[in-house]
C-alpha cells in the first residue's frame, strides 16, 4: 500500500522536512501547533493544519489531542520526527490502535530501546559489547555505590533510562558534586521525556562516539548506511557531525557496522534507527575495543549527512517502509547501498551564545532579516524566514547547515561548511555561527583529534568572538539590530526613586505575583519565567512598595528588562503583612507546610498500630519493633526508609484524616559501627500479615543488602498472608507476589540474621530460614508453616501453637533455628555477636580484631585431656578453650545435632570455624542431624571466607536400621561433596579415633590445608574390634577357642594401630605435643589470610544453603 494522508507530530526544521519529502511522494500532510508556534514554518508548509490546546512543548507531547487531530483530518500514518514523542512506546500503540500507521519502530521495539538497562542485555546476548554498568537507579546513594565500584579515578556517566539524544546525561568523576548532578540529570530526563529514571555507565573520558545508521522492513531484513562521527558534543549534547567518520581504522570501523547491525536483525528491526557506540579516542586501531551504549530508535538529527554521501533520501525510504515495501521493493538491500562518496559536516545552528566559561545564553526575538547559504555541495534545513518571532518555549536549533564535498579530503568538506556559515545571515536574534567557525578552523578537528569533552576541554576558546574575524559573505543592505524586546516594552521609563527587578534570563512571563501598590519583602516572589522548559522564580532583594509593572503575564521579558519597579522603604514602614499581601496566591519558595505534614505523618507512622494494640503487644512481655530496631543498634544511627509508606485517608478536600503506616519497618542502620540493613515486622499492624505491607519494603531492603553489601537483619514477628485480604481487594491472588525469588539471592552475598519474635507463620516463617544465623525466643516465639487453625482444617487435629513450633521443636528437633534466648535483648546479643566475625559481604575480609591472648600459650592440660581408653567419654569444649582466644567462642546451634559442635570463634584475632564431635552423644557418631549440621556449618565458612579448624574425633556415621532408613548414606555422601567442593584453608587435628566414611571427612586433601595428630590418634577404615569378625569369621569360627583366637588378632591388630606407624610412611604429615596446638593453629591462620584474599568474592564452590 502507499500513504495517502500524513499527520506530522512535530514542528520546526524536521516538520519541514518530513512534510517536503512528504510532498515528493503526493503525500497530503497535516501540521499541528499549540498557539504560541503559530508562525512556525511548517504550519504554512503542510496542506492543513490543527491548532492543539495549550501552549509550549506540552502540546507536542499530548497524545490524545495529536491522535484525535490524526483521525478527525482523514489521516492514515503520522510521523514523529525525533525528539517529543518519537521514541514514546505509548504514543506509537494509541496510532496503532486508532487505526494509523506509526511511521518508526513496532511499539515492543520502542519500549526495549527505551529502556536503556534491558537494551544492554539484548546486546549482551548477541555478543555485543557493553561498558560496566548500573541497573536502575533508585536513589543517589545507589549511583554513589556504583561511582565506588569503578575504584580511584573511575568515571561514570549518569544516563535517562527511557530516552537519548543527550538528555539527561551528566559525568561525575567527584562524589562530592554527585547529588547536584543527579538531580539535574533527574529533571532534565523527566522533562525531556516524561521519565526522570536514571542508569550509569563506566564513562570512557577520551571516547570517539560513533553510531551506524539503520533500515529496517520488519522481516528480518536489515541495512546498514555507514557511520556517522558524532563526538563534537557540549555537555553530551551534539553540536556537530560527519559521515563518514575520519580517520577510524577500517577494521574498526566494519566490527561496529557489523554489531549494529547483527544487533538490528536480532530484534527484528523496522524503520530508520542509530545504533550508537563508543570507542576509546587514544586507542584507535583495527583491533580496538568498543561498546554500545544505546539505539535512538527514530529518524535522527544528523540523518542529513548520512544523506548526502549516499544520496539516499532516508525520511522517503522510511516513508515506505511504514507503507509496508520492503528493502528489496526499494533497491535498499545491502548489496544496494552505495558507499559513502566524500565527506559531509552537519552544524547545528542554534539561537543561542555561548560564554567562555561554557553557559549557554538563550535568545529569542523577531528574525530581522534570514538569508540561509546555498549552493553546490551546500544544503540548509531551517523553519526560520525574515519575520519570524521565535519563542523561548522550544528548543534553540533553528537550522542546521550541511556541507558535502565529494572529494576524499577532509578538509574540502571544513572549507565548504565554513564558507556556507560565513553566508548565513541571520539578523534579529544571537546565534553560535562565531562558536561553529570557530570549531571548524580548530587543527584538531581537521586532523580529527577529538573526542566527546573536546568542545567542553577548548570552550574558552571556541566560545572566544574574538578569535580571528571571520568573514560575512553576505549582502547588508539594512542595518538591522538584534531585537531587545518587544516594542511595546521598548520605551518604559522608571518612576522616579524606584529600583527596576530584572528578569535574570530570556523566558515567558509563567505567573505575574504582584501589582501596582503591592508591599513586597525581601526574598517575597516577584514572578515565575519559563525559559527551555524550567522555571525562574524572581524574587525581591529589597523591601517597598511596587510602583510599576512593565510586563504582563503570559508575554516574553528578556535577560535584564525590568520586570516590576520597587520604591524601596524600611521593613518597620510597610508594617503588618496584610491578608491581600500574603503569600498564598504565589508559587510557593518556603516548604513549611510540606515540612509540617511530613513531621504529621512521621509521627503517625511511629504510632505503629496505635495505642490500644501498642499495649496489648506490650502486655505480652514483648517490645515493639521500633524498640526492638533501637535495642539492637548502634544509638542513633537508624537511618529508616519508606517511613511513610502506608495507607491514608482523606476528607473532601483532599486534607489527611488517617494514615495507617506499612507493617515493616526498614532502614540502615550501624552495629559496633559496621553498617547493617534492618527489616523488622510490626505485629501491632494486622497482626504482622505479609499482605499488609505496602510497595513491598521487604523485597526493597533486600535487594538494596545486596546491592549496598551490607548484613541483612530480619527482626520476626508476623504472620503470613490472611484470607481478610480477598475480599478487600476482590480476588484472590497466586502466592508468588514481587520480590518472593529476593530472598534466597542474599545468602551468596551478604549475612543474613533472623530473629523469630513472636508467632511466625507463613512466608515469614520461611524467611526465618532462610538466614545464616537464627534465633527464637523462650516462651515468647514460635514458628510453623500454617498455624493451629490451618492444621485442624487439614487434618482434624486440635494442637496448640506451642506444641506445633516452638523451641523444643524448631531447635531442637528440626533445627530450622539455631539458637534459643531468654529474651529478646539476649536474642540481640547474639545476633551482634555473630555478625562480629563475618564480614559485611562476600567481597570483603572477615573482621580482625586486636588480641589480648598470647598466641604462643601452651596449655597444660591439653597433655592429658584425651581419655587413654577409647570408650570413655569426655567433653571437647576445654580443648576449644585452651586453643582459641580468650572469650572468643560462639556456639552455633548447640541444642541440635548435639553429637558435632560448632563454633565461630578468634585465633590471634582473625575469624575461624570451628567444628568438634562430642563422644558424649551417641559416642560422638555422625548421625543424621550432625551432618546436616557440619554441612551448612562448612557452607557458612566456605561462603565468607573463614578457615576451618577440625578437631577431629569421629567414629564414624551413625548406623543401624532407624539411620539407613533415614537417608544416612545420602546426607553423608552430600557432606564428602560439600567438604570435597570447598575452597577456604582447611586445618585438621586429629585428637582421638577417626574410621570409616565419615572419618574421611576429617580433611580436604587439596588447596591450603594443614593436619596433624596428637598421639590420642587413632584410626582406620574401620573399627578393629568390629572389622575382625567380617574379616577373619572363619579363622575364628574354626579355632578351639574362639573367644582366645578373636582377642589374639585385635591385639595383633592394635599394635600395628599406632599413630607413630602411620607417620614413618607419611599418611600422616605429623605427630604433635598437643600443647603446641594454639601456635601452629596461630601460624596457619595468620598464613591463611593472603590465600582469602585471592578467594573473595562469590566464588565457584557450592554456597551456604538453608
Amino acid at each position: 500500500m502507499t500513504l495517502s494522508k500524513l499527520l506530522v507530530a512535530n514542528r520546526g526544521e524536521i516538520a519541514v522536512r518530513i512534510v517536503r519529502a512528504a510532498a515528493d511522494m503526493e503525500i497530503s500532510t497535516v501540521a499541528i501547533f499549540p498557539s504560541d508556534d503559530a508562525e512556525s514554518l511548517h504550519v504554512q508548509q503542510a496542506d492543513e493544519a490543527v491548532r492543539l490546546e495549550g501552549r509550549g512543548v506540552a502540546s507536542y507531547l499530548d497524545i490524545d489531542q495529536i491522535v484525535s487531530a490524526a483521525v478527525s483530518t482523514g489521516c492514515d500514518s503520522v510521523h514523529p520526527g525525533y525528539g517529543f514523542l518519537a521514541e514514546n512506546a505509548g504514543f506509537a500503540k494509541a496510532c496503532v490502535e486508532a487505526g494509523l500507521i506509526f511511521v518508526g519502530p513496532l511499539a515492543e521495539t520502542l519500549e526495549l530501546f527505551g529502556d536503556k538497562v534491558r537494551a544492554r542485555a539484548i546486546a549482551v546476548e548477541n555478543d555485543v559489547p557493553v561498558l560496566t554498568g548500573s541497573g536502575e537507579l533508585k536513589s543517589v546513594d545507589e549511583a554513589s555505590a556504583f561511582l565506588e565500584s569503578l575504584g580511584d579515578g573511575g568515571t561514570m556517566i549518569l544516563k535517562a533510562v527511557s530516552g537519548g539524544g543527550g538528555r539527561g546525561a551528566r559525568a561525575v568523576n567527584d562524589a562530592a558534586d554527585l547529588k547536584s548532578l543527579y538531580a539535574e540529570a533527574t529533571a532534565e530526563a523527566m522533562n525531556a521525556f516524561g521519565d526522570g529514571t536514571l542508569f550509569a555507565e563506566r564513562l570512557i573520558t577520551r571516547a570517539r562516539h560513533i553510531e551506524v545508521q539503520i533500515l529496517g522492513d520488519g522481516t528480518g531484513a536489515v541495512s546498514n548506511f555507514g557511520e556517522r562521527e558524532c563526538s563534537i558534543q557540549r555537555r553530551y549534547q551534539k553540536v556537530m557531525e560527519v559521515a563518514p567518520a575520519p580517520n577510524l581504522p577500517d577494521g574498526l570501523r566494519t566490527r561496529i557496522i557489523d554489531s549494529a547491525q547483527r544487533l538490528a536483525v536480532a530484534v527484528n528491526y523496522r524503520s530508520l534507527g542509530t545504533f550508537e557506540f563508543l570507542v576509546d579516542a587514544t586507542d584507535l586501531t583495527d583491533d580496538s575495543e568498543f561498546y554500545f551504549i544505546e539505539v535512538n530508535a527514530r529518524l535522527q538529527v544528523e540523518h542529513t549527512v548520512t544523506e548526502a554521501v549516499t544520496g539516499i533520501d532516508l525520511v522517503e525510504a522510511q516513508l515506505n517502509v511504514a507503507a509496508g515495501f520492503s528493502l528489496g521493493d526499494l533497491g535498499l538491500e545491502q548489496a544496494d547501498v552505495p558507499s559513502p562518496r566524500g565527506f559531509a559536516i552537519q552544524a547545528r545552528v542554534n539561537m543561542e551564545t555561548v560564554t567562555p566559561d561554557g553557559r549557554t545564553l538563550p535568545s529569542a526575538g523577531m528574525l530581522s532579516a534570514f538569508d540561509p547559504p546555498t549552493g553546490p555541495g551546500v544544503r540548509t534545513d531551517t523553519f526560520g524566514y525574515a519575520g519570524y518571532s521565535t519563542s523561548p518555549s522550544f528548543d534553540s536549533l533553528i537550522a542546521k547547515v550541511i556541507g558535502h564535498s565529494k572529494s576524499s579530503d577532509f578538509g574540502d568538506a571544513i572549507r565548504r561548511t565554513y564558507r556556507a556559515l560565513s553566508e548565513f545571515r541571520i539578523e534579529g536574534v544571537s546565534t553560535n555561527l562565531a562558536f561553529l567557525q570557530n570549531l571548524l578552523q580548530h587543527p584538531d578537528f581537521a586532523e580529527m583529534k577529538i573526542h566527546t569533552r573536546f568542545v567542553d576541554e577548548q570552550i574558552a576558546t571556541l566560545a572566544d568572538s574574538s578569535n580571528g574575524a571571520h568573514p560575512k559573505r553576505f549582502a547588508e543592505l539594512a542595518a538591522a539590530e538584534v531585537i531587545a524586546a518587544p516594542a511595546v516594552m521598548a520605551d518604559v521609563e522608571a518612576p522616579e526613586g524606584t529600583v527596576g527587578v530584572v528578569s535574570p534570563t530570556q523566558g515567558i512571563v509563567a505567573e505575574l505575583n504582584v501589582a501596582e501598590g503591592d508591599s513586597v519583602r525581601v526574598g517575597d516572589q516577584i514572578a515565575v519565567l519559563e525559559a527551555m522548559k524550567f522555571f525562574h522564580t524572581v524574587a525581591a532583594e529589597i523591601n517597598g512598595i511596587v510602583r510599576m509593572v512593565a510586563v504582563e503575564q503570559g508575554g516574553t521579558a528578556l535577560q535584564g528588562q525590568p520586570l516590576v519597579f520597587i520604591e524601596e522603604l524600611d521593613e518597620a514602614d510597610l508594617g503588618e503583612r496584610t491578608e491581600s499581601e500574603d503569600t498564598s496566591s504565589q508559587r510557593q519558595i518556603g516548604w513549611d507546610a510540606e515540612l509540617d505534614e511530613l513531621a504529621l505523618r512521621t509521627n503517625l507512622a511511629h504510632q505503629m498500630g496505635g495505642e490500644n494494640n501498642v499495649a496489648f503487644h506490650k502486655g505480652r512481655g514483648k517490645l515493639t519493633v521500633r524498640e526492638r530496631i533501637d535495642a539492637l543498634v548502634d544509638p542513633g544511627s537508624f537511618e529508616e526508609i519508606g517511613t511513610l509508606a502506608g495507607s491514608a485517608t482523606y476528607d473532601a478536600d483532599g486534607n489527611l484524616t488517617g494514615f495507617t503506616p506499612a507493617n515493616t519497618v526498614i532502614g540502615v542502620s550501624k552495629i559496633n559501627g559496621r553498617r547493617v540493613m534492618v527489616n523488622g515486622g510490626d505485629f501491632t499492624i494486622r497482626g504482622g500479615a505479609s499482605d499488609a505491607n505496602v510497595g513491598n519494603k521487604t523485597a526493597f531492603s533486600e535487594r538494596m543488602a545486596i546491592e549496598w553489601r551490607l548484613p541483612f537483619i530480619r527482626l520476626l514477628d508476623a504472620a503470613g498472608g490472611s484470607v481478610r485480604t480477598f475480599e478487600q481487594i476482590g480476588h484472590t491472588y497466586l502466592p508468588n507476589g514481587p520480590g518472593h525469588d529476593v530472598s534466597p539471592h542474599l545468602l551468596p552475598v551478604v549475612p543474613s540474621v533472623a530473629a523469630v519474635l513472636g508467632s511466625v507463620a507463613g512466608l515469614p516463617a520461611v524467611q526465618a530460614a532462610l538466614a545464616h544465623f537464627s534465633v527464637m525466643v523462650k516462651d515468647t516465639s514460635v514458628l510453623f508453616a500454617g498455624g493451629p487453625p490451618v492444621v485442624k482444617v487439614a487434618f482434624g487435629i486440635d494442637i496448640t501453637k506451642e506444641d506445633l513450633g516452638d523451641e523444643s521443636v524448631q531447635v531442637r528437633q528440626s533445627g530450622v533455628v539455631n539458637n534459643l534466648a531468654d529474651s529478646e535483648e539476649e536474642a540481640f546479643d547474639m545476633i551482634r555477636q555473630f555478625l562480629s566475625y563475618l564480614p559485611d559481604s562476600v567481597y570483603d575480609m572477615p573482621p580482625y580484631v586486636e588480641p589480648d591472648d598470647d598466641r604462643n600459650r601452651r596449655d597444660e592440660s591439653l597433655k592429658n585431656v584425651i581419655p587413654r581408653d577409647n570408650k570413655t567419654v569426655f567433653d571437647p569444649r576445654p580443648i576449644l578453650e585452651s586453643v582459641l582466644d580468650k572469650g572468643s567462642i560462639f556456639e552455633i546451634a548447640p541444642d541440635f545435632g548435639r553429637g558435632r559442635i560448632t563454633v565461630l570463634a578468634r585465633v590471634n584475632g582473625y575469624p575461624v570455624g570451628v567444628m568438634v564431635n562430642d563422644s558424649r552423644v551417641d559416642g560422638g557418631a555422625t548421625g543424621m542431624k550432625e551432618a546436616e549440621k557440619a554441612i551448612r556449618f562448612i557452607e557458612l565458612c566456605e561462603n565468607f571466607h573463614l578457615p576451618i579448624i577440625n578437631f577431629a574425633d569421629d567414629p564414624g556415621f551413625m548406623i543401624g536400621l532407624e539411620a539407613e532408613s533415614a537417608g544416612m548414606l545420602r546426607i553423608g555422601a552430600r557432606l564428602h561433596a560439600v567438604m570435597a567442593s570447598t575452597e577456604t584453608p582447611w586445618i585438621t587435628f586429629v585428637i582421638r579415633q577417626i574410621f570409616g566414611v565419615a572419618g574421611g571427612c576429617h580433611i580436604r586433601l587439596s588447596g591450603m590445608h594443614r593436619r596433624y595428630s596428637w598421639p590420642s590418634g587413632n584410626w582406620g577404615s574401620m573399627h578393629i574390634e568390629g572389622g575382625v569378625d567380617a574379616a577373619y569369621r572363619r579363622e575364628i569360627a574354626n579355632a578351639d577357642d574362639p573367644d582366645a583366637k578373636r582377642e589374639e588378632i585385635e591385639n595383633r591388630l592394635k599394635q600395628l594401630a599406632s599413630p607413630f606407624r602411620t607417620a614413618q610412611t607419611f599418611l600422616v604429615e605429623e605427630i604433635i605435643d598437643p600443647r603446641d596446638t594454639r601456635p601452629l593453629l596461630c601460624d596457619f591462620v595468620e598464613s591463611a589470610q593472603p590465600v582469602i584474599k585471592t578467594q573473595l568474592g562469590p566464588g565457584s564452590a557450592p554456597r551456604w544453603r538453608p
